[in-house]
């Protein structure tokens, strides 16, 4: 084969082209997503979480309304157990949601029952939204913990889920842990306090001529790490 001095140039070209593609893998700049899979919230509350009214308030408490009552009057102390709950209740769930939400693989559903799931008022989807992240709590056991809360000012309803994300397996189990729902002629309430070991829930029932406040459920971890939650008034 015969080379002319412009085909001998053309192939001196190409093998230096060849050879300047030719990089090693640790020479290329490291590439990383933008958020780690396993990025999480920062923890922005502590244990326990909840209102300490909650601990201080009987088991079950029930006063009546006096519908005529002058305004001025004292109030009676359940009233004043409500309304203390009710504005802690409120402030908890009044800051802002926190960024990034968790990534889930699996979430459950654990529904905890009361007689007023049965109220066609509510809207029992709603007690497995985590739409708005507001609290990462720290971790109890093996599980990382979130709380979400959602108001629908439509159905004048409001929403506090607990979620508990097991840091082995990355599966997560939502459970209502509050709400504050209007039925026709009354209001729906559940109120919670969670600590590292478990957590306790209040339910109650606000009418026109009284309130009833019960301690209804109590939950814990074992020593495996499972959830045992116990109703407290069987």
């Amino acid at each position: 084969m015969h080379l002319t001095f412009s085909n001998l140039t053309n192939l001196i070209l190409s093998l230096l082209l060849l050879l300047s593609s030719c990089r090693e893998p640790d020479q290329y700049p490291e590439t990383k997503p933008d958020r780690p899979f396993t990025e999480l919230p920062d923890i922005n509350s502590s244990f326990p979480f909840g209102c300490t009214q909650l601990l201080r308030a009987p088991d079950s408490i029930y006063w009546e309304i006096d519908p005529y009552a002058d305004e001025e009057e004292e109030e009676s102390p359940g009233q004043k157990a409500f309304d203390e709950l009710s504005n802690c209740y409120r402030g908890l769930n009044e800051v802002y949601a926190v960024k990034p939400e968790p990534e889930v693989n699996t979430i459950i559903p654990l529904l905890v029952p009361s007689r007023q799931f049965a109220n066609e008022s509510f809207d029992t989807t709603l007690f497995f939204r985590t739409d708005s992240l507001k609290y990462r709590l720290p971790d109890a056991g093996r599980y990382h913990c979130y709380y979400f809360y959602q108001s629908i000012d439509s159905l004048n309803s409001e929403y506090g889920n607990l979620m508990l994300t097991d840091s082995l397996s990355g599966k997560s189990w939502v459970i209502n842990i509050y709400h504050s729902v209007a039925a026709e002629q009354h209001l729906k309430f559940r109120f919670y306090f969670f600590t590292q070991d478990g957590f306790l829930l209040m339910d109650g029932s606000l009418y026109d001529n009284g309130c009833r406040l019960r301690k209804a459920w109590r939950a814990n971890f074992d020593k495996n790490g499972k959830l045992i939650i116990k109703n407290t008034h069987i």
